[in-house]
Formats: C-alpha cells, structure tokens, sequence
C-alpha cells in the first residue's frame, strides 16, 4: 500500500475499482451498491458485470469515464502508477486513488505472514475507509480459523516430510520465489534462487525433481476445460517427462483469482492439501470457497478455481 498522505472525504458513496482483487473485496464488504464503475478484469461476484467498464485494468484506466463518474474514490494496484500520465491525471482531478495489491508482490523468504495474514490487514483497511468494520472482523475470525489451522498441522513436518514443489505462473517455467509453499508444507525448488520471479530452465526442474506441480492460470469463465488443457499440456513435456510429479500426475492448476484478496483462503487450503494430502484430507477447499459465497456474497458463484 502506498504511504502517501491522502484525504477522502466521509461517507465514500461512490467507488471507481480497477483491480479485480479489490472488486471482489469491497463487494464482499457489502460495497456493491456503491461501485459505480470497474475494470474489465473485475468479474467476481458476477453481478458486478452490469457495472460500467472504465478500462482494461490498473495499468490501463479510462481516465475520461472514471472523471464523468465523479467517483469519491478511486480503488487501484500498484500498477497504475507506471501509466505516469493517467496517474498523473487522476491526482490532478482532485480524486483520491487509493493503491494496493490484494497479494503481497514480494513478501519476504520464509516469511511467516501468510496471505490470509496480509489479505486481512488489506480488507481492514479497506473497511475503515467504506465504513464495513464489523464485516471485515467477520471475514477476519472466518479465514483466520483456517490459517491456524494449517499453521498447527504442518508446524511439525520435517523437511524429509515436505515434497519439492515448482510453481508454475502463467507460462512454462516462470514461478516466484513466495514463502506460500512453505507455509502449506512444500518446498519451493526456486527458493534459493537470486531474484524474486526467475525463468527456471528444464535442465533445472529435471534436476531439482519436483514431487508436486502447481500451475496458476486465469480462467475469466472458470470453465473446468481450461484447467485440463493446462494440466494435459505439463503432463505432456517431454523433457521434464521424468520427474516424480508427472510420473504421478501430481500436476494441479488453480485460478489465481484464489490466490489473494477475499478467496486467498481457499488457494492456501487447495496448495496445503496438495502438497500433505493426508494431513488435509478432511479439508474441502471448493466447500470453503462456498461458504465465502454465501457468507459475503449472499449466493452461490459456479464455475470451477482448481483441478483436480
């Protein structure tokens, strides 16, 4: 989040967002009614559909149809400070931009501050300025109870007990160097590597040997058939055709809208139970995920965020 002093002006009514993570948040917040404008990467809860688009996303915001909006505030990520002029634009109409990822960009190795940790700070923060603190303390005792409880598993594991996982995100190879995997009872085979988000080469997947594959894709139609073509696509490298993963088809793919913001609970659960099945075998993460639907949403989203 950026330190800079801002004003804005109580009660915020209107609401321009152009992240998808901060949508879902403020709308999990009771927001809704209140968001008079999106980015078209915000598609969840659905309903927030029928908004108007003000630009592909933070790094490319329609600066004219946010101004015709007279939003009180403008919700962003880090991104939209690299469109210099737009941004510049923004702070020169007098709008407040609030910025903030609703996932830690380049938490600390071996951090224990998990995602659900940073995603509760985030939506406190975002409660104080729309007025939602108690739904926000709601969401907090919610998925806190699951954060204690992976912590209380795995607190034990010896690192014989942990599997060498490689993260996969977006494209073949490319992963980040994020605690998360040790915190669901992993180890990262890039955690040792000199920059946060590094290009892996085969020849080093095929010798680090990874038991688990996760791959992060964004599926905008949470349509299972995405998910499968991902999974057939690493089944099929011939040349990390001999690592343990893909001899045991221990190849998983999430949706990386679970990965942050409100549903950062789900994917801790989904990486936790892929990487210690038998610790997590009670653990449904597609019910959690329900459950947040119900609860902050008031309805049942379909569509599928993890396979298998």
């Amino acid at each position: 989040m950026a330190n800079n002093t801002m004003i804005i002006e109580l009660p915020v009514q209107r609401i321009v967002t152009i992240n998808s993570g901060l949508t879902e948040m403020l709308c999990a917040l009771g927001c809704e009614d209140r968001i008079v404008g999106r980015d078209e990467s915000s598609t969840l809860p659905p309903s927030v559909l029928q908004k108007p688009v003000v630009g592909t996303n933070s790094y490319e915001p329609n600066v004219e149809v946010i101004l015709e909006l007279e939003p009180d505030i403008v919700f962003a990520d880090s991104m939209l400070p690299y469109a210099t002029e737009k941004y510049e634009q923004l702070q020169d109409s007098g709008i407040p931009v609030f910025i903030a990822d609703p996932t830690d960009p380049e938490p600390t190795a071996h951090s224990n501050e998990t995602l659900i940790d940073f995603s509760c700070k985030l939506i406190s923060k975002l409660a104080e300025i729309v007025d939602e603190e108690q739904t926000a303390d709601e969401y907090t005792t919610f998925v806190q109870y699951y954060n204690d409880l992976v912590k209380e598993r795995i607190e034990t594991l010896t690192p014989e007990e942990r599997p060498k996982v490689m993260m996969e995100w977006y494209e073949p190879y490319y992963t980040f160097v994020t605690p998360g995997l040790d915190q669901a009872g992993g180890i990262n085979i890039a955690e040792n590597q000199t920059i946060y988000a590094p290009h892996l080469s085969a020849e080093f997947v095929v010798e680090q040997n990874p038991d688990v594959i996760i791959r992060a894709i964004m599926s905008n139609a949470h349509d299972e058939a995405d998910f499968i073509e991902i999974r057939n696509e690493i089944l099929s490298r011939t040349e990390i055709s001999g690592v343990n993963a893909v001899i045991n088809e221990n190849v998983y793919i999430y949706d990386f809208a679970i990965r942050g913001g409100v549903r950062c609970v789900v994917g801790h659960l989904y990486w936790a139970k892929w990487c210690q099945p038998e610790l997590f075998a009670d653990i449904d993460p597609a019910a959690v995920n329900a459950e947040i639907n119900q609860m902050f949403f008031g309805t049942d989203i379909p569509g599928v965020f993890a396979y298998p």
